[in-house]
C-alpha cells in the first residue's frame, strides 16, 4: 500500500486500504487494533486527498480522531489534528484550520514530537498564507524547513509531498507576494533539488509550481513557463486531479502574459471545470482567476 502511494498509484492504494480496514474489523478490538485502525485511516487519507474525495477524507479523520481520544493517545491525536487542519484549509475554512493546527502544535510540543511539530507549523503557515498574513506564514514554514533538515528532507511522514519540499514551495510563494524574490528563489531552488534527489513525482510537481509562481510574479516568463508546464505535465501523468486547477491557472496566467492566449484557453478551461466540480473553498481562487483570464 505504501509503495502504491509513493509511486502515485492513489486509486490502487485506496482499494488496498479499504481491504486492510475490512480485515481489521474482523479482529478482536484491542488497544493495538484501535491504534492500527487510526494509522490505516491516516494513510488512506493520503491516498484519497489527491483524488479530491473530501467526504471520505473527513470521514476517515473523524473516525481516527474518535479512536485517538478513546485511546488517550496524544501523539496520534496530534497527527489527526494536523490532517484536520489540512482538510479545513482545503474547504476554505481558514479559522478552523488555524485552530486545529494550533491544537496539533500544542500536543506535539508537549510530547516532544519534532516531526509533528514541523508538520503542524507547515499547515499553520498554509492557513496564514491563505488569510494574506505572509510574514506569519513565512515564520511557520521557515520553522518547518529548519526542523526537517538533514535526513528529514527525504521523508514524507505520511504526507502527499515531502514536507521539506512543500514548505519551501510555499515559502517561495510567500516571498513572491512580498517581492522578496531573491529569498524566495533560493528556497524554491533548494526544494527542487531535494525533490529531484528523491525523484518523487508529486514533490517535483509542487517544487516546480512554487518556482514557477515566483518567477511569474517577478515577470520572468522565460523561467516561469517551463516550470509551470512541468508542474502541469507531472500533475496529469501522476494522476493528481486535486491539484490540477492550481497548476493550470498558474500556467494559463503565464501563457496569457506571454501573449499566447490560444495556449492559455485549454488549461484555464480545464481548471475552471475541475475547480467547479470539487466542493472545496480552496478552489475559489483558481476558479475565479480562470474566469477572469478567459474573458
Amino acid at each position: 500500500m505504501e509503495k502504491a502511494v509513493v509511486q502515485s498509484a492513489y486509486r490502487e492504494a485506496v482499494r488496498s486500504f479499504e481491504q486492510a480496514l475490512s480485515a481489521l474489523g474482523h479482529l478482536p478490538e484491542t488497544r493495538d487494533t484501535r491504534a492500527q485502525a487510526i494509522d490505516l485511516r491516516l494513510a488512506q487519507r493520503v491516498a484519497l486527498r489527491p483524488l479530491g474525495d473530501f467526504g471520505r477524507v473527513l470521514a476517515c479523520l473523524r473516525e481516527a480522531e474518535a479512536f485517538a481520544e478513546t485511546l488517550d493517545d496524544p501523539c496520534r491525536l496530534s497527527q489527526v489534528s494536523v490532517f484536520l487542519s489540512v482538510h479545513f484549509h482545503n474547504m476554505g475554512v481558514y479559522d478552523q484550520a488555524i485552530v486545529t493546527a494550533q491544537r496539533a502544535l500544542a500536543l506535539a510540543t508537549a510530547g516532544g514530537e519534532v516531526v509533528l511539530h514541523a508538520l503542524a507549523n507547515q499547515y499553520l503557515g498554509f492557513a496564514y498564507h491563505s488569510q494574506g498574513d505572509f510574514r506569519r506564514a513565512i515564520d511557520c514554514l521557515g520553522q518547518t524547513a529548519v526542523s526537517l533538515d538533514g535526513a528529514g528532507r527525504r521523508e514524507r511522514f505520511g504526507a502527499v509531498f515531502l514536507p521539506a519540499v512543500h514548505s519551501r514551495a510555499w515559502l517561495a510563494w510567500c516571498h513572491a507576494e512580498l517581492a522578496t524574490f531573491a529569498e524566495g528563489k533560493a528556497l524554491g531552488d533548494e526544494g527542487l533539488k531535494i525533490a529531484e534527489a528523491v525523484a518523487h513525482p508529486a514533490s517535483l510537481m509542487i517544487a516546480s509550481w512554487g518556482i514557477g509562481l515566483l518567477a511569474l510574479r517577478q515577470g520572468d516568463l522565460p523561467r516561469a513557463l517551463p516550470r509551470l508546464e512541468q508542474a502541469v505535465d507531472i500533475c496529469q501523468d501522476a494522476d493528481l486531479p486535486f491539484y490540477f486547477p492550481w497548476m493550470a491557472w498558474a500556467l494559463g496566467a503565464a501563457y496569457t502574459l506571454a501573449e499566447r492566449v490560444a495556449d492559455a484557453v485549454s488549461p484555464l478551461t480545464q481548471a475552471m471545470e475541475q475547480a467547479a466540480a470539487l466542493e472545496a473553498g480552496w478552489y475559489q481562487v483558481p476558479c475565479h482567476l480562470s474566469l477572469v483570464l478567459l474573458r
